[in-house]
Formats: C-alpha cells, sequence, structure tokens
C-alpha cells in the first residue's frame, strides 16, 4: 500500500512555507551586507565596454553608486566627468574585460559585497515537519476520504533570537 496521495494543493502549500523560510534567511543576509566601490587606478580614457545594464545620466557619481547597488548583476560601473546640468554619464557593467577607448578621462570603480562574519555562519539549521492525517468514512452509498496535511518549518539562524516559522495546512476532501 503507498498511503495516501498529496494532492497538488497541498505539494503547493508545503513549498510555500519553504520559500518563506528561505527568504527570510536570504534578508537576514543582506540586509547585514555592506557595499562598497573601488576605484580601478585612475581616471583614464577607458570604460568598460562589456555589455550594459544600464548606460545614461546620472545625478553625481552617489547616484550613479546607488544604481549599481540597487542592482544584484552589477559589478562594475565607468562614471564620466559632469558635462551638463549637473550630470554625469553612468554606465553598469557585469564585468569589465573589454576596455573601449573614449575621449573623456573615466573613473572605473568595482563595487565589494561584504558579509560580516556574524552572517557566514548561515545557511540556518531548518527542521521541516510534515503531518498527514487520513480519515475514511464509508456509508452504504459513498466512501468519504478527508486528507489533512499540516507543515511546519522552523529556521534557527546563528542567534536564537533569529527564528522564523511558517506553518501551512491544508484539507482534502474527496467522495467517491
Amino acid at each position: 500500500e503507498k498511503g495516501p496521495r498529496i494532492s497538488s494543493g497541498i505539494q503547493r502549500a508545503i513549498f510555500g512555507a519553504m520559500l518563506h523560510v528561505l527568504c527570510v534567511a536570504y534578508l537576514v543576509v543582506v540586509a547585514s551586507a555592506t557595499i562598497t566601490f573601488e576605484l580601478q587606478g585612475v581616471q583614464s580614457k577607458e570604460y568598460c565596454g562589456d555589455a550594459p545594464l544600464f548606460n545614461g545620466w546620472a545625478a553625481g557619481e552617489q547616484n550613479c553608486k546607488d544604481r549599481c547597488e540597487a542592482d544584484h548583476a552589477c559589478e562594475y560601473l565607468s562614471l564620466w566627468p559632469m558635462y551638463h546640468y549637473d550630470l554625469n554619464w553612468c554606465r553598469l557593467t557585469r564585468s569589465c574585460t573589454d576596455r573601449q577607448s573614449t575621449r573623456w578621462k573615466v573613473s572605473i570603480f568595482e563595487k565589494h559585497v561584504i558579509v560580516p562574519p556574524s552572517t557566514t555562519t548561515l545557511p540556518p539549521t531548518t527542521t521541516v515537519t510534515t503531518t498527514l492525517t487520513t480519515t475514511e468514512t464509508s456509508t452504504a452509498t459513498s466512501t468519504q476520504t478527508e486528507t489533512t496535511a499540516t507543515s511546519t518549518l522552523t529556521t534557527t539562524t546563528a542567534t536564537p533570537t533569529e527564528t522564523s516559522t511558517a506553518t501551512s495546512t491544508q484539507t482534502e476532501t474527496t467522495a467517491t
């Protein structure tokens, strides 16, 4: 005997609870990370010619860095000097292997994401408890089966105070 069959609704509920826990663990790491930008050499008449993630005007150096910080794929930014209306040309790229020439002196910055040592103990300890209860009721004319699945996920990071619990219950009734 194979036992009770878990419906797709119950599977979705279990998956949703697991996804919640993973998102909480990811946010703990991202929220505690520090992003810095390191100037690569000195200003030169070259920029990162790799495929751009962004290639346009920025309201100063900090605005260009903020754009790179907000884009997880951005690893390099090329920043042209102020041109007009206090704007800089800003180019964001994943890499900087294809250096291209320009007539202006450009600053190239590399993004560094620094995760403090306290969060390097992740991934967290995760406990998944799934309970399936099947009740079958028979009468002279029909059989009714009720399956209830309860999933509880508990995630504890390095610090006991950082605990996330997600519980999901799904009930399915079938009549034959």
